[in-house]
């Protein structure tokens, strides 16, 4: 019972990153809120990046969850971009976006390590075989 309440340590630092950026994007002018706006974009990309990180639970072989990873590390790409993007239209402050960003680019390290500790696992595993 206690191992489902433990949370993986990217899937918690993307749900404080979460927990952080909403409030700040929730600040946008109405015109960055609509379907289309930016404010729907990062949360659509921050949504889906904990969607990926909840994905790797069900991960059994290697080459899936090194396939999830990598969309993973993909979203955490785009929202690096698009945060960016927000800054320069002077959507978010420089101090909000310094933080957010600190945030995305650990949980880029995090991702890293772990796609590199996917890749040597698997290559002793194979050691050898063909």
């Amino acid at each position: 019972m206690k191992e489902e309440l433990k949370t993986e340590p990217t899937l918690q630092k993307i749900e404080d990153l979460i927990e952080y950026a909403y409030p700040q994007i929730d600040k946008f002018p109405r015109s960055e809120r609509g379907y289309e706006g930016m404010a729907t974009r990062l949360k659509g990309i921050m949504a889906r990046m904990a969607d990926r990180a909840n994905d790797t639970k069900k991960c059994y072989y290697p080459k899936s969850l090194l396939k999830t990873l990598g969309e993973l590390d993909k979203e955490i790409a785009y929202c690096k971009f698009w945060v960016k993007v927000a800054k320069d239209l002077k959507l978010l402050p420089f101090d909000k976006f310094s933080n957010i960003n600190d945030y995305l680019s650990e949980i880029g390290r995090m991702t890293g390590s772990w796609i590199k500790t996917v890749l040597e696992n698997e290559e002793k595993s194979n050691h050898g075989k063909k």
